[in-house]
């Protein structure tokens, strides 16, 4: 299915993923050291880990893209590691 800015995302109700050591990759415009991020602005990735907290989750970026601090929301769950070079 297309979801926010066409970007293709599973179906609601659908699992995503059985195993639940599956790695999930997260995008995202900025981040801080303590795995807070700037996404999109839908809130998918948010709403999935709410929905299945025990998957690992790790952010690739540039070192442009890490911010000292970033303000985060009561439903923002950081990144686990934030990987920049």
């Amino acid at each position: 299915a297309k979801g926010y800015a066409g970007i293709p995302e599973p179906i609601a109700d659908e699992p995503v993923a059985h195993d639940e050591t599956a790695l999930v990759l997260m995008p995202g415009l900025a981040f801080d050291p303590q795995g807070h991020r700037i996404g999109y602005g839908g809130g998918f990735y948010d709403k999935f880990l709410s929905r299945e907290p025990n998957h690992p989750t790790l952010a690739l970026c540039y070192d442009f893209q890490v911010l000292p601090h970033l303000d985060t929301e009561e439903h923002d769950i950081p990144v686990d590691t934030v990987l920049w070079a």
